[in-house]
């Protein structure tokens, strides 16, 4: 099994490459450049063009790819590897958490129970089916209190996140502001596909303020377009991806 976490924006990812490797921003703010505190501003909204990121690279000993994969690796002097699941994050089946595990530092969120809905890449949630747990360090789940758990259903998002998945998403009490999405991250949508409400889990694009475009990973699967004018009733933005865990 592995857990991987997801960045929301390139910006956090050069952060933890950089504290890893013990470089400082000024060294970086160097290199591309800028002043310490615009530098700042660029890690912290993750606002950096290809061109500072191509100079980045270098000095942070990974490749331009790397920097822009934004689900979470164990990062050493040399390369960048996939993490697999440390001892202490579990996933746990069953109705009841298990006793060998010390509840008071672990968080044990309810798996929903997801099913393919009549519209490719849409999935039902089947309303009070919770039987499974997933059992997360608190040190991990303090940073985002309100996330819900979801077997991931199809391949529209292959291979960031597959068939049978689970992800952990991190849900909006309050709907952020439409600039303040980032199109590196996955969200977690509802939209209404002519059978009554789905989920799906899609990178987002807005266009004019109006038109929020819902894109696959996966090329064979079609983008999705909600126009927000005609959909002032619900949010059709449920939450974002925060952490996903794969088993094998």
């Amino acid at each position: 099994m592995i857990i991987c976490f997801m960045y929301k924006h390139v910006g956090e990812k050069i952060r933890d490459i950089r504290r890893i490797k013990n470089i400082s921003q000024q060294k970086l703010a160097d290199v591309i450049g800028v002043t310490h505190q615009t530098y700042q501003y660029h890690e912290k909204t993750g606002n950096f063009d290809t061109h500072k990121l191509l100079k980045l690279a270098p000095v942070l000993a990974c490749d331009f790819n790397t920097i822009f994969d934004l689900n979470s690796s164990e990062i050493s002097d040399n390369k960048i590897i996939q993490t697999p699941e440390p001892p202490s994050i579990h996933i746990h089946y069953g109705s009841i958490a298990p006793e060998h595990v010390n509840p008071g530092d672990y968080e044990f969120i309810p798996l929903h129970d997801t099913k393919a809905a009549a519209t490719p890449a849409v999935m039902d949630i089947a309303d009070g089916q919770k039987n499974d747990y997933v059992c997360i360090p608190r040190t991990i789940t303090h940073k985002h209190p309100y996330t819900e758990a979801f077997k991931v259903i199809g391949d529209s998002m292959s291979p960031v996140l597959e068939e049978n998945d689970i992800v952990g998403v991190s849900i909006y009490k309050t709907a952020p502001d439409l600039k303040n999405y980032s199109r590196h991250s996955i969200y977690f949508c509802q939209i209404d596909d002519g059978y009554g409400i789905g989920y799906t889990l899609k990178k987002i694009q807005i266009m004019k303020n109006r038109y929020l475009l819902l894109i696959p990973i996966n090329t064979s699967h079609d983008v999705m377009q909600i126009d927000l004018e005609e959909e002032k009733n619900y949010s059709p933005i449920v939450g974002r991806v925060v952490w996903m865990s794969r088993q094998f």
